[in-house]
């Protein structure tokens, strides 16, 4: 039976797919099952626990409310307030409570619980009626009779409770192990595929790796030139038997070829000795065809190159004459444009200080405006010192009536004898106030002063100071149009200088191109001269050339 390489690779391949596509599924699939137990405990059981529990919690706290009843230390108004809202509370949570029921165990005992329960609330009701007659025997005997029916109703939410506790615990239980199952099923498998894949590499190293690499060396050896040696696996059925078969194959059209070569060289030899003959003759016919061109060329590149000496010596002259030129008026520009140089840099400097002086007469107008902007200030302030010195005299008087008012308050209270001593002691600390005040604004009536004083005396100042800016305004608008008159003249000494560097200039110009094209000539001419010579040479390589080629064809 023929078996390849490829089947059996992909038989591994599929093997080993196979066992990841079992270890999904079933991951997926206890995943799944752990996932709905684990929904069970958090959607069903412990929903329905904690709705249990809050639900003792609120029926206790109104068991609380009808225990008040008995002891009557409150209002009954205010336990019926109390009373309803608890019972609203708790009727609230039963019903979230219902809406989680997934069992009939759990249905069964909730219906047992509220048998007890509407018990319970028709003797409570009976206590609150009670209550509000103040029949304090009856509510304490019917507060007795309804501990049967309340205590029925919680056992019956505990045994509902352990109902839940249990599927809970039953629920993590099964996703326990579930998840042991798991566990060991996939180390399982993933054994498995471990073993699977190691055989398969074991497989790939013997049968075809270890192969591969002795047929490589084969190829080597035959590349080398040895074909004695044998091909391994030549027996084989599968792509390693192909691949040997083909080596072989190789090595046959080694031999064959060798044999080939050894024939054409048999034949090579005889053709060579026609070639040969043939090639004397060929070898005479072009020495009689070339040598008379090549006598040719050699005579005229001669006359070219004599020519070109000739042309080389009156460009070299004309150039030399035109650059003796050319120095003469570049030195004549060059003092030109030094000249235009410093008449530029002398009008610069004018419109340097022109503008310099334009900037100091700025600035002593702005320094003018300033200050008569400070004399405006220093007058605002002056008046609001003023101001501030009315209102000082208006706190003053208002001090002096104030001290008026404490005199005539201590005679008052001196009048009163005894009942005015407090007021009395009123009126000596508002005198003593009004004289603080007094005191203050005669102090602040100096410091105003003062200030106006200095007030005045700065504005006096300032005003001398505008002054003496004003004149130095004048003068620096006379420098400035001194300034400008000296600017004009000197733009008109750089225009003149200017244009007359432009002349000189144009004349060095000219002078240049003048040399330039002497240059250009006598580079032509040696370009001329350059290649006359080397056709020269060339027609004398090429005589030695056809000589050593003639020589080669005869002696081949």
């Amino acid at each position: 039976m023929k078996i390849k390489l490829s089947h059996v690779l992909g038989g591994l391949i599929a093997l080993l797919t196979i066992g990841l596509l079992s270890q999904g599924v079933l991951s997926m699939t206890q995943l799944r099952s752990v996932n709905a137990n684990t929904l069970d405990i958090s959607d069903s059981w412990l929903p329905s626990v904690r709705e249990l529990g809050e639900y003792k919690y609120k029926i206790t706290r109104l068991r609380l409310v009808d225990a008040r009843y008995v002891m009557a230390t409150e209002p009954v108004t205010e336990l019926d307030a109390i009373s309803d809202r608890r019972l609203k509370e708790s009727e609230a949570v039963a019903r979230r409570y219902e809406t989680v029921i997934t069992s009939p165990e759990e249905q069964a005992l909730w219906t047992a619980f509220q048998g007890h329960w509407a018990e319970y609330l028709t003797l409570r009701g009976k206590i609150m009626i009670a209550a509000r007659e103040k029949n304090a025997v009856t509510v304490n005997e019917l507060f007795q009779a309804s501990r049967r029916p309340f205590d029925a109703a919680m056992e019956a939410l505990d045994r509902d409770t352990v109902l839940n506790v249990a599927g809970s615990d039953r629920a993590r239980s099964t996703a326990i192990g579930i998840y042991s199952n798991a566990l060991w099923l996939t180390g399982l498998v993933c054994a498995v595929a471990l073993a699977i894949g190691l055989s398969g590499i074991v497989y790939v190293v013997a049968a075809v790796a270890r192969p591969i690499e002795r047929l490589v060396r084969r190829m080597h050896g035959l590349a080398s030139g040895d074909v004695a040696a044998p091909v391994p696996y030549l027996g084989r059925t599968d792509e390693i038997g192909a691949i040997a078969a083909a080596v072989d194959a190789s090595r046959e059209n080694v031999i064959r070829t060798r044999q080939l070569e050894e024939e054409t060289a048999l034949a090579r030899a005889s053709a060579e000795a026609q070639r040969k003959a043939g090639m004397r003759q060929m070898a005479e016919g072009f020495e009689s065809a070339v040598g008379g061109i090549v006598t040719l060329v050699s005579s005229a590149a001669t006359e070219l190159q004599a020519t070109a000496e000739q042309m080389t010596a009156t460009a070299a002259d004309t150039a030399a004459r035109s650059g003796t030129v050319a120095a003469a008026a570049e030195e004549a520009a060059a003092n030109v444009n030094t000249v235009a140089a410093a008449t530029e840099e002398l009008g610069a400097s004018v419109g340097e200080i022109g503008r310099q002086v334009q900037g100091s007469a700025g600035l002593a107008r702005s320094a003018v405006a300033e200050a008569d902007q400070t004399v405006h200030l220093v007058q605002v302030m002056k008046t609001a010192s003023g101001r501030i010195g009315e209102m000082v005299g208006m706190i003053a008087t208002i001090a002096s009536q104030t001290n008026l008012l404490a005199l005539n308050a201590t005679i008052e209270a001196a009048r009163a004898g005894e009942a005015g001593r407090g007021f009395a002691v009123v009126a000596a600390e508002v005198k003593e106030l009004a004289n603080q005040t007094s005191r203050a604004t005669e102090e602040i009536s100096g410091q105003i002063g003062e200030i106006q004083g200095v007030t005045d005396r700065a504005v006096a100042a300032i005003g001398t100071i505008s002054a003496r800016i004003r004149e130095i305004d004048a003068v620096t608008a006379g420098i400035a149009s001194a300034v400008e008159q000296q600017g004009g003249a000197t733009r008109e000494i750089v225009r003149n200088v200017a244009e007359a560097a432009t002349g000189a200039s144009a004349v060095t110009h000219t002078i240049a191109g003048v040399a330039q094209a002497s240059e250009e000539t006598g580079a032509a001419a040696s370009q001329v001269l350059a290649s006359s010579s080397e056709l020269s040479r060339q027609s004398e390589h090429l005589s030695s050339e056809v000589r050593r080629f003639l020589a080669t064809v005869r002696a081949a």
